[in-house]
């Protein structure tokens, strides 16, 4: 920010009162008022992903009975092939892990299948609430042992996961 010494002298009194006050008439007569508004920045908050289509950034439906569903989750592309040994055994330890806490979370993993780059999931959860907090814990699993397996940092997932609601 700057000071107010900083500015020409003319623009500190002009602008003697600060933003969002209210000015009195006898300050508009001298010709003190409040500094001008700026106008929006544009193209402001995240940049939209430039490589591929991404999982839209809106509120997912919610339900509130038990709901089967077909979530996807794709990988970066830095990422090495998820489809070797390595890769396997860090799935099946963090699905071990989201098992043993099906009592708790109200998420349960149906049914896998481990792609090159991206992995499909059968998950049956009790509410959305469920989905979301069951997806962010074996997300964070399988984040932490692939990149321990493949000696790596950074982000595992390019996108959020995908959910559709299995109808038939």
């Amino acid at each position: 920010m700057f000071s107010p010494a900083a500015r020409p002298r003319s623009d500190r009194r002009r602008h003697a009162v600060p933003a969002g006050a209210q000015v009195s008439f006898d300050d508009l007569v001298r010709g003190i008022t409040t500094p001008p508004r700026r106008p929006r920045r544009r193209r402001r908050g995240r940049p939209p992903l430039q490589h591929r289509n991404s999982v839209k950034r809106c509120r997912r439906p919610r339900f509130a009975r038990t709901t089967v569903h077909h979530v996807s989750l794709r990988t970066v592309d830095t990422l090495r092939r998820l489809r070797t040994r390595a890769g396997l055994d860090v799935l099946e330890r963090a699905l071990t892990g989201a098992r043993d806490h099906t009592r708790v979370t109200g998420f349960r993993v149906l049914h896998y299948a481990l792609e090159g780059n991206h992995l499909h999931l059968i998950v049956e959860a009790d509410d959305d609430t469920a989905l979301s907090r069951g997806m962010k814990g074996l997300a964070i699993r399988l984040a932490r042992g692939w990149n321990k397996a493949f000696a790596r940092r950074g982000r595992v997932f390019a996108d959020r996961y995908h959910a559709r609601p299995v109808t038939s």
